[in-house]
């Protein structure tokens, strides 16, 4: 199979003492967030004995299908890759039981990790999930966080479980959110955070002297996946609310409004307090580099604009080549 080891020091139950052996780590995730842990463990030479992500899948304009980013990356650097359409099917466990794993890493991997693998004997299996558990579990933490306006998160690594991210958790970091941070800038920085934490907790597992701590039921929400109708802007909402969504959605859908009945994504804005008599919508201003929309509570400052079938373009672009002028509205689709 060609497995990879790495040498650790391993605290044995069995016989109460420490003893150098070969710890064997099966790595599952998908996602950009996946590729930035795995990227880490390696640079920290750790280097799992198996990559696990899921199936390729249609992606981008032209709907091609195209492997996971973790998987390109395990094909870049020769290092054992599968992405089975089940966890649960009998080929895919026994290829999993040949390894004979250690542990289980799993980082954004997209599926539910199934009682059989979460069962294999002598197997630890932990996730990371980039939220402060029990707070926003599931699928979209790091969108979530941002649109609900949080000042801060962070990194969860907990002893996986059949609920959904409900298993006790081992070791959390916590991260500011900046009022500048969007999806980009706060994912960046749960990344490292992420491989800090793992660090850490690999080193408590291997000495032993680790526990867990259950997560507070009562506490518990959820992350729902992001859906692509979220992208739409209603005006109605505050400036904060606005620049918030603006922020979290900037990787997919990313938020979008209607000027003269064509889809307008807004990239970049600024929320800015105060009332203005004018409607939700409407232009209250419009400077050399940018413009002002009037929102349900404050106004939006617009800087970055990317039109329908356009390139991005600059506030000032946009008020050259659309004539923008006060007065002027954005519209609900």
């Amino acid at each position: 199979m060609g497995l990879a080891e790495i040498s650790l020091f391993w605290y044995s139950r069995k016989f109460a003492v420490k003893k150098l052996i070969f710890m064997k780590i099966v790595f599952c995730g998908s996602s950009d967030f996946s590729l930035r842990v795995l990227e880490g463990m390696l640079e920290n030479r750790t280097r799992p004995c198996l990559v696990i992500t899921t199936p390729d899948r249609p992606k981008g304009r032209g709907y091609g299908v195209k492997p996971t980013p973790v998987k390109q990356y395990c094909e870049r650097i020769s290092l054992d890759c599968i992405s089975p359409e089940s966890l649960t099917d009998k080929s895919f466990l026994a290829v999993l039981q040949t390894y004979a794993p250690d542990l289980i890493v799993v980082a954004s991997y997209g599926k539910i990790i199934p009682r059989a693998m979460l069962d294999l004997p002598d197997c630890l299996p932990i996730g990371i999930h980039p939220s402060l558990l029990p707070a926003f579990r599931g699928a979209a933490p790091i969108q979530r966080a941002i649109l609900n306006g949080e000042k801060e998160t962070g990194v969860s690594l907990f002893k996986i479980v059949k609920k959904l991210d409900a298993g006790p958790v081992l070791l959390q970091k916590k991260v500011d959110i900046s009022a500048d941070d969007d999806y980009f800038t706060l994912s960046r920085k749960l990344e490292q955070v992420s491989l800090r934490a793992f660090s850490e907790s690999l080193n408590l597992i291997c000495s032993g002297k680790y526990s867990f701590s259950p997560q507070d039921e009562g506490k518990a929400t959820y992350a729902a996946k992001i859906e692509k109708n979220e992208g739409e802007i209603d005006w109605q909402l505050s400036s904060r609310n606005i620049a918030d969504k603006i922020r979290a959605l900037k990787a997919w859908p990313v938020a979008y409004a209607f000027y003269k009945q064509k889809r307008v994504q807004i990239l970049e804005a600024k929320a800015l307090e105060g009332s203005v008599s004018a409607l939700p919508g409407e232009i209250v201003a419009a400077e050399k580099n940018h413009f002002s929309v009037a929102c349900g509570q404050g106004t939006l400052k617009i800087s970055l604009l990317k039109p329908e079938g356009k390139k991005e373009m600059s506030a000032e672009s946009f008020i050259c080549g659309y004539r923008i002028k006060k007065g002027s509205c954005f519209a609900q689709g």
